[in-house]
């Protein structure tokens, strides 16, 4: 399920974007399409393609609905062989595992209810806690893809206490990014900043001169559309010293050299001191 990489980034979140973008303004954003019905296809997002069909009153291309349905049949028969066969012949762990791939599988192509019933079975079962984390994760991207507030609100409760009972670092920290992502959805724009401030993109960035946008992405499981505009949002409002560099896809940090660094801190200390010391005066000529 989760390795040293992260979480695969499933349901696509920039497939919900852009549906959602397009639902708010269809004449504004009707250049979208093509990009959304790539997502679509890439990922044989069925049963997303006829809710967004109906959400955005699109017609419904039968062909490619077929199309893509065989094809879920297809992956979910073999998928549930594999289930058959580890249940017969192999232990718990490789049980577990092969119900994940499968349930993973109903979460890329958008099958809210299947997967969700799904991840209940599998929390039933024996699973370490990174592993329920995992599973709660999962959970949450799928509420952000449907815009399901109660599930992410509910899941986002569950991993937090989860996380109180031995988090890792890296889950800790995501659990932050999509808390930030929700409190963002919400508008409480303030809310999502202390969290992703508070997650650890500032330390990516001091420990390298420059880094990949999708090495940061990876990081925290998001997309790089997001990566990006999220850190332009933090320069521009001079809460991080680096730039982006569309054209190489990285972020170069502007912090000073370390005399310099230490020079502005010294300086901004020294005037720290200096007003205490005057409204220290000020006081004692009362």
């Amino acid at each position: 399920m989760a390795g040293e990489q992260g979480l695969p980034k499933i349901p696509n979140l920039q497939a919900a974007e852009l549906k959602f973008r397009m639902q708010q303004s269809p004449e504004e954003f009707q250049h979208l399409k093509e990009d959304l019905m790539k997502l679509i296809e890439d990922d044989e997002m069925s049963p997303f393609y006829r809710i967004t069909c109906k959400d955005l009153g699109w017609k419904v291309d039968e062909s490619l609905a077929r199309k893509m349905e065989a094809r879920n049949k297809e992956e979910l028969d073999v998928l549930d062989k594999k289930i058959s066969d580890t249940e017969t012949n192999l232990g718990e762990s490789d049980v577990r595992d092969a119900y994940l791939a499968k349930a993973e599988y109903l979460c890329k192509i958008g099958d809210k209810d299947a997967c969700l019933s799904l991840f209940r079975t599998i929390m039933d079962k024996s699973l370490a806690l990174g592993q329920k984390l995992d599973v709660t994760f999962y959970c949450i991207r799928l509420g952000l893809f449907y815009m399901d507030t109660d599930l992410i609100e509910r899941n986002i409760e569950k991993a937090k206490s989860l996380v109180e009972q031995g988090g890792d670092w890296d889950r800790r920290n995501r659990l932050k990014v999509y808390e930030g992502v929700f409190h963002m959805y919400n508008r409480n724009f303030k809310g999502a900043v202390d969290l992703f401030l508070d997650a650890p993109t500032p330390q990516i960035l001091q420990s390298y001169r420059s880094v990949t946008l999708q090495y940061i992405a990876d990081a925290f499981n998001v997309s790089v559309p997001f990566i990006d505009k999220e850190l332009a949002r933090f320069i521009a409002a001079n809460r991080l010293p680096c730039k982006i560099n569309k054209v190489k896809g990285i972020v170069e940090t502007t912090r000073p050299d370390s005399k310099n660094y230490q020079y502005q801190q010294l300086s901004k200390q020294g005037d720290h001191l200096l007003n205490k010391i005057q409204k220290l005066s000020r006081v004692i000529n009362l």
